[in-house]
């Protein structure tokens, strides 16, 4: 072999090396190209994933505050209900009450001989009737004879001397009977008695 031959030899065998070295870097950035790609898809998974999970917090979230806003809603309205019920309930009784008194001053008023009487005592059986529909409906007539005025349950209307000093300011006489609705620790006044009080 001459001289030029190995040259051309040596220049061939560098030549091959040279693009063996080249494939080997194209194939290296390439595998680098690609690694890069795998990368920012991992990346953007990543992110993806991390937003889907913020809207599914947001998500649950919500609806915990949803859930707990419809319960406090339903118990409001639940409330209001059962309160326009006795609010209902008070208007319609307060609107009888005055005959229920009535006639309670038509007995209190009857002669001792006429108590026998078969009309008295039929107004008596309506009367102690009107009552007791009255204590199903929660509604209770207010007690005052010898006990000290409430303002929220007596309106004194007139002033009496008594004898009895244990009787000084306190209830001597009911003009007027009053009543009151009480159920469940509810209690609200529908008409006040109308009283007398001693002096």
């Amino acid at each position: 072999m001459t001289k030029d031959e190995q040259i051309i030899d040596n220049a061939d065998d560098l030549k091959n090396k040279l693009e063996e070295v080249q494939k080997e870097k194209a194939e290296q950035e390439d595998g680098n190209i690609k690694k890069n790609k795998k990368d920012k898809k991992i990346e953007e998974l990543e992110n993806a994933l991390k937003e889907q999970t913020e809207i599914i917090k947001r998500a649950q979230y919500d609806l915990v505050t949803q859930k707990f806003d419809f319960e406090r809603h339903k118990v409001m309205f639940e409330e209001q209900s059962k309160s326009m019920d006795v609010d209902i309930l008070i208007a319609t009784v307060k609107k009888l009450l005055p005959f229920v008194e009535d006639l309670r001053k038509s007995l209190s008023t009857l002669p001792d001989e006429q108590q026998k009487d078969p009309l008295a005592q039929w107004l008596q059986m309506m009367y102690d009737n009107f009552l007791k529909v009255l204590d199903s409906m929660h509604i209770k007539p207010i007690v005052s004879i010898g006990f000290v005025p409430d303002t929220l349950l007596h309106e004194p209307v007139s002033v009496q001397s008594v004898e009895d000093k244990k009787m000084k300011w306190k209830i001597v006489k009911e003009f007027e009977r009053g009543f009151y609705y009480e159920k469940d620790g509810n209690k609200k006044v529908i008409i006040t008695s109308k009283v007398v009080v001693g002096e």
